[in-house]
């Protein structure tokens, strides 16, 4: 019996000195914590990164460059969102790595580029690169007119003002201004009610009414659409409020 009450004790005491104890300064292990990845590991704007400040962890950040081989150093100035940062490129050493030089042919003044690295606390706009990629022009896409006409039809159709009683759409006039994919539309139709907007709440007048709304759209974006010169249908509310 005496041995068995001594092994089940041996047995307990090997479990307590084997296992982590996180009182009186001791620590344990914890395999399901792990480092923070800045910002998601999104790219971010110099801006947003000076206003939270991280360091010793990679970042990615976003911005324009300037000053690049006008300085007397192996750097840059990348701004973004009003934020700036020197971006240095070459072949560096700090006290706990060295950092490689960081290939930037092809990168010039004025592109928009993606840098991958390390801000230093020391001085604090320093930004020391592990990687450059210029990001790549968005392509312009040439909008029909049969496809501008369609986005500003649909945008009439589904305003407050004619969902709620609206009926008899009828495109009236077109125009190609500006550029070859600004287009402007006139476009008629009719209300039982008087009135703008959605008027569940409002007390109506009960009449045929007759608006024409034009419809601006450039680039593939309704950039306007006011109804009879009075009602901004992208703000909701009259033109002179």
């Amino acid at each position: 019996m005496d041995y068995k009450i001594l092994l089940i004790f041996m047995v307990i005491v090997g479990t307590l000195v084997t296992s982590g104890c996180t009182q009186d300064g001791q620590t344990g292990t914890n395999d399901t914590v792990t480092d923070d990845v800045p910002f998601n590991g999104e790219a971010v704007s110099v801006s947003e990164l000076l206003s939270n400040p991280v360091y010793d962890k990679d970042i990615k950040i976003y911005g324009e460059v300037d000053q690049l081989g006008e300085l007397l150093c192996s750097c840059f100035s990348l701004y973004s969102e009003g934020g700036q940062v020197q971006v240095w490129y070459d072949t560096m050493v700090d006290e706990e790595m060295e950092w490689t030089q960081v290939n930037v042919e092809g990168i010039e003044n004025g592109d928009q580029i993606v840098v991958t690295g390390r801000l230093k606390d020391t001085p604090s706009n320093d930004f020391w690169s592990l990687s450059v990629v210029k990001t790549e022009e968005p392509e312009e896409i040439e909008i029909t007119r049969e496809e501008a006409l369609n986005m500003a039809t649909q945008f009439v159709e589904n305003s407050p003002t004619y969902k709620f009683d609206g009926s008899d759409l009828e495109v009236i006039r077109t125009e190609n201004v500006g550029c070859e994919d600004c287009w402007t539309f006139g476009i008629r139709f009719s209300s039982s009610n008087s009135g703008y907007g959605d008027r569940t709440d409002e007390i109506l007048t009960q009449y045929e009414t007759v608006h024409e709304a034009v419809i601006s759209v450039e680039g593939g974006e309704v950039v306007a659409a006011i109804i009879d010169g009075r009602w901004d249908i992208i703000t909701q509310n009259y033109v002179d409020a």
